[in-house]
């Protein structure tokens, strides 16, 4: 890298250039269902987390804004869970009826769900069933009639005015509790590395740095996933991770903006973090 091109979007990690060159993911790409209750007034609204999760199991069953979704794969997510349900793809379509390896998932347009409401070890056990390609997956034919569901909208009219209603002022109310809950964790959040993480040595650490040191802060809040560094390391701009933090369904690279030697570390793996939270200290070269 450094006597052929110095810099380039495939580099440092050719991996990582070619999953986002081919557009390599997971997630809602894998024959995600989003599903709405045909009778409108079990049509429920709900905010999704903020900030998302960084990891879902496969097969859960989540709300998010008017919409179910039954996650394909473990990944990342962001919406209200409420259930688990058996597998709805698979990778290589090896699994057996109806998945095939031209249609890995199970669910499409227009299609309409059932749940059956079972015990965690009958999930369990039907789960390992669906993997082992041994479960009758309960499918019908049927047909979907528009008319009908519109003549059950127009006849719900009134009670549905009355629900909506109702619903607009509970969902205001928790956003309130919301609001109220932000301020409290921004205000908790203004001392939160002094008062709770920072020791004594560390809080003097900081007090005695001059212009030769200079702090590396968080700029997200998040989960530090590795840490890539050792105190006394030589670190070279823009070329030495120096961490790698998970947040918001991502991996955050943390790259250092100058040359020097590490002299401090706050962090360790798994720690949670606040934007703004010093994560290391680095003398800078004179």
């Amino acid at each position: 890298m450094k006597t052929i091109r110095s810099k380039a979007n495939y580099l440092p990690n050719n991996l990582k250039f070619i999953a986002n060159n081919n557009v390599i993911c997971i997630g809602f790409c894998l024959g995600c269902p989003f599903a709405i209750p045909i009778n409108p007034k079990h049509r429920l609204s709900v905010p999704k987390y903020n900030p998302a999760r960084t990891y879902i199991l496969d097969g859960s069953c989540d709300l998010g804004g008017n919409y179910m979704a039954i996650y394909p794969i473990e990944s990342p997510g962001g919406y209200q869970l409420f259930g688990r349900t058996i597998q709805t793809w698979s990778t290589f379509g090896t699994i057996g009826y109806p998945f095939t390896n031209y249609q890995p998932w199970l669910l499409n347009m227009f299609d309409i769900i059932q749940f059956q409401c079972v015990t965690e070890l009958q999930l369990q056990n039907l789960r390992r069933l669906a993997f082992a390609g041994k479960y009758q997956y309960q499918i019908t034919d049927s047909i979907l009639n528009i008319n009908d569901i519109k003549q059950l909208e127009d006849s719900l009219d009134e009670d549905l005015l009355s629900f909506k209603q109702k619903q607009h002022i509970a969902q205001k109310h928790m956003q309130q509790i919301e609001i109220q809950l932000l301020k409290e964790i921004d205000s908790n959040n203004n001392n939160y590395y002094y008062n709770e993480v920072l020791n004594d040595s560390q809080q003097q650490k900081l007090q005695e740095l001059d212009d030769n040191h200079k702090i590396i802060y968080a700029m997200v809040g998040g989960i530090i996933q590795s840490i890539s560094v050792h105190n006394d390391d030589k670190i070279i701009v823009d070329q030495t991770i120096l961490c790698t933090i998970q947040a918001m369904k991502t991996e955050i690279t943390i790259i250092s903006d100058c040359n020097g030697k590490l002299y401090h570390i706050y962090i360790k793996p798994n720690q949670l973090i606040n934007a703004g939270d010093p994560l290391f200290i680095i003398k800078l070269d004179q």
